[in-house]
């Protein structure tokens, strides 16, 4: 006999925008956690049992002064909160949810919050990810270009030593090997 699901176990919530236009509450952060349509040939409840430990870490180091929401949309709580509205929205992408994590992250931005985005999604696929971190690095240049002296630069030779070598040191091969040895 087939399973069969709630439909809240399968339809993300729907993403309801404030009231008016609130402006972002400062030093107040959302972590999130994005939805993803359960299996019902899977395991139920993996995500209560093991929740983001990385959302959970930088909730663990973010420093004291700021309000903290953490917010898991496979706890079927409803929509992401929007009151008070989080000045910065953390949110984890993995690749099973990564299409709601950036609908999540539009949504956050369309309304005036900074979006960080992470996981190991973004790092597999970065190509997937440059389209939203434009947005990033336009700020960023926009906020250099009214203050220059933001902008600390290694010298070149060093900057160009550590970008051939992703910033690791090499150490020597031990006398009588060559690197590209075989070793034992």
């Amino acid at each position: 006999m087939p399973r069969t699901l709630p439909l809240d176990m399968l339809v993300p919530p729907p993403l309801v925008p404030p009231p008016g236009r609130p402006e972002p509450t400062p030093r107040h952060a959302l972590l999130l956690n994005p939805f993803y349509a359960k299996d019902p040939h899977a395991s139920f409840g993996k995500h209560v049992l093991t929740p983001s430990l990385a959302l959970t870490s930088i909730a663990g180091a973010t420093p004291e002064g700021w309000e903290l929401r953490y917010w898991d949309e496979n706890l079927l709580q409803g929509s992401p909160p929007v009151d008070p509205l989080p000045a910065v929205v953390g949110i984890t992408v993995h690749l099973t949810f990564a299409r709601r994590a950036y609908r999540l992250a539009d949504f956050y931005r369309a309304l005036g919050c900074t979006v960080v985005l992470g996981g190991l999604h973004l790092h597999s696929c970065p190509e997937e990810a440059r389209p939203r971190r434009r947005a990033r690095d336009r700020r960023r240049r926009r906020a250099l270009a009214a203050d220059p002296r933001r902008l600390r630069r290694r010298p070149a030779a060093r900057r160009n030593a550590a970008a051939a070598t992703n910033g690791l040191r090499r150490r020597p091969a031990p006398a009588g090997r060559s690197s590209t040895a075989a070793r034992s």
